[in-house]
């Protein structure tokens, strides 16, 4: 029950740093610890003032000294861990900087004021030091590091630097000196120029030893400065360490998720025997995370083309559509990173083949994806990926994409739920839908569009239909009788004939079977008058939305159009004028019958807006008017 790694961690610093005042007969400068979750005992040091020397009190013989180390597979693996500290800590490069940074919090090194100082001046120089009340022969002013010989606190850091050259020699003198331990491998890097995120690959050379092979393990930390002023990385700090690699290769590429690009890293590799003995790790090949080749590519090529923000199953179902719009490159996302909002990091070797489509959602693939794919029709084929974490918000946001964790910005993605964005796809089971082709103006609320079914098209290009039939009139008076009763008027757009059997209107998107049309066969440009609205009154009075689907199969519907309800004169109705087309509020209602009501001579006819911040604000660009084709005359624009 004692956590061995550990202990095997513990008793490599005691010899390290000769921490020897620690013997069973005395019983002091240690404490036991209980992990109340692994039930593991563990060993941790106190009283570390006499250490840093040969000549301290003590013999190192702590109780569990004698229970474990005198055991061949327990000292064996000990070995194993000193060795290891030893190579990636315990040396003139990693111990040196780790003695200089905690020597730099209390003393400044360019000479400034500092804690050293005043510590000095308080106690070395103080006035009661030279006075009566002291012994002369034992103690005085100006005597603090008389060890160095500088004789000041820089010095005797030098002291601390220069016992890691000599214990170490002591170490691998009279305990690492087992001659079987398999040779130390070398690497080095395979390629050439920049160290680039996606493609860390590093060889090593072939296994020597005096016993048989049995693996070998690859890893790579981070060091250097990071972005704390006088913090840095040490390298016994793990980024990534593959598994024992029983089968001998002699290549591995580093996970990109596990680099951040401008970062500095060492990669090492070590190899162990049939007997459990672990060589010294390879010296380190150390370089800076150049951004990954395929940013320009990705910028090119990579699009979000659907967004699932608000599905009224949860947030567990919501999903990004990515798209690779090259007719001919692969595209590697290994790495890319997603933030703001949701977080997550494509994984080694994802792809997108040309024209295809790739899913991020919230579900695992450790089952399968199973709970994504019994809500949506996912194609044969499209590739899955997640779980992300966050959420999309419903109210709105900002999707950054990376090319990595800390790479660079590839493109943001905004989008919102208030006007102008698309109010079907907020909470009605309808997705964002990409609907242009200029990447560049995919921030514009009018670049979106509602899918054209519920649940979206994840996997697959969203059917760009041109609406059937439409919503052409609506008639609601204020007060009703058995004279004067609301009703919808409903327009045939459809090149050909279509019947209405299968036709719905509804203010439920959860319910789109919500009142069947009147069953009729219409042709291009005719219309159906639906009077028995009862159910649709409280949408009428509380101004909500109104949809116009057809059924194409079980339980999938394809909404033709909605309409948001709004207030209406009494007498009035709201009618497309011309028939099909903009909306406008009819003075005299044409129940049945072509709209007829005041025909402006001037339409606007395009809009062109750029976003100019992430507040939705935008500049505008131009407007373009057109006349009314109805209208021959020249029109003077004068006080319009």
């Amino acid at each position: 029950n004692l956590n061995l790694s550990s202990y095997y961690s513990y008793r490599s610093i005691v010899e390290a740093i000769h921490h020897y005042d620690i013997d069973e007969s005395a019983g002091k400068n240690y404490f036991y610890f209980h992990d109340p979750i692994t039930s593991l005992w563990s060993v941790h040091p106190w009283d570390l003032d006499l250490t840093w020397a040969d000549t301290m009190y003590g013999g190192g013989n702590e109780p569990f000294k004698s229970r474990v180390l005198t055991k061949t597979s327990f000292a064996l693996e000990y070995r194993n861990r000193l060795r290891e500290i030893c190579d990636l800590l315990f040396n003139t490069n990693q111990a040196w900087l780790l003695i200089q940074e905690y020597a730099s919090i209390i003393h400044d090194f360019s000479n400034n004021p500092c804690i050293t100082g005043a510590d000095r001046a308080m106690w070395d120089y103080n006035p009661i030091m030279i006075s009566s009340y002291v012994n002369k022969t034992k103690a005085g002013q100006g005597l603090f590091y008389q060890k160095a010989s500088t004789k000041d606190f820089p010095g005797m850091v030098e002291i601390m630097k220069a016992y890691v050259v000599s214990r170490s020699r002591w170490i691998h003198s009279n305990i690492l000196n087992d001659l079987e331990i398999p040779a130390k491998p070398s690497i080095s890097r395979v390629g050439s120029g920049a160290y680039y995120a996606n493609k860390l690959i590093f060889q090593c050379s072939q296994y020597q030893g005096t016993h048989p092979f049995a693996a070998l393990k690859w890893r790579i930390a981070r060091v250097g400065p990071g972005s704390i002023t006088n913090k840095f990385f040490y390298e016994i700090q793990t980024k990534w360490e593959s598994s024992d690699i029983t089968e001998f290769t002699n290549q591995i590429q580093i996970p990109i998720e596990s680099v951040e690009v401008g970062a500095t890293y060492r990669v090492r590799v070590k190899m162990k025997d049939s007997t459990g003995r672990w060589s010294h790790w390879s010296e380190p090949i150390e370089f800076s995370v150049a951004e990954p080749d395929t940013v320009l590519q990705l910028r090119q090529w990579l699009k979000i083309t659907e967004i699932m923000y608000h599905p009224p199953q949860g947030d567990a179902f919501e999903f990004l559509e990515f798209y690779n719009s090259s007719s001919n490159i692969i595209l590697d996302l290994s790495g890319v990173n997603i933030s703001s909002g949701i977080q997550f990091t494509f994984p080694q070797n994802t792809i997108i083949p040309p024209e295809s489509f790739l899913i991020l959602c919230k579900d695992s693939p450790e089952n399968g994806f199973a709970s994504f794919k019994s809500v949506y029709q996912i194609p044969d084929g499209t590739t899955l990926v997640g779980p992300f974490v966050g959420k999309l918000a419903n109210e709105g946001d900002t999707i950054t994409i990376k090319s990595s964790p800390n790479g660079a910005i590839l493109f943001n993605i905004v989008y919102n739920d208030t006007p102008p964005w698309p109010q079907l796809a907020d909470g009605t089971g309808f997705s964002l839908v990409l609907d242009v082709k200029d990447f560049n103006h995919a921030n514009h609320p009018f670049a979106w569009r509602p899918s054209s079914r519920i649940g979206g098209s994840p996997g697959s290009k969203d059917p760009d239909d041109k609406p059937a039939i439409v919503f052409n009139e609506i008639y609601f008076p204020a007060t009703q009788n058995t004279d004067d009763s609301p009703w919808i008027e409903i327009m045939c757009l459809n090149s050909g004939p279509i019947n209405t059997d299968n036709v719905f209107i509804s203010d439920d998107p959860t319910n789109l079977a919500k009142l069947p049309l009147p069953d009729c066969k219409l042709d291009h440009g005719e219309f159906v008058v639906v009077t028995n609205i009862g159910v649709l009154i409280p949408a009428l009075e509380n101004n909500k939305n109104l949809y116009l689907s057809s059924k194409e199969g079980q339980d999938v519907f394809k909404i033709h159009d909605h309409i948001k309800c709004q207030p209406i004169p009494q007498g009035y109705s709201l009618a497309r004028n011309p028939d099909g087309t903009g909306w406008y509020i009819l003075s005299t209602p044409t129940m049945g019958s072509k709209n007829k009501g005041f025909s402006p001579p001037v339409f606007i006819n395009e809009v062109n807006c750029e976003l100019v911040n992430s507040n939705n604000e935008y500049s505008l660009q131009f407007i373009e008017l057109k006349k009314s084709e109805t209208i021959s005359n020249l029109i003077t624009l004068t006080n319009f």
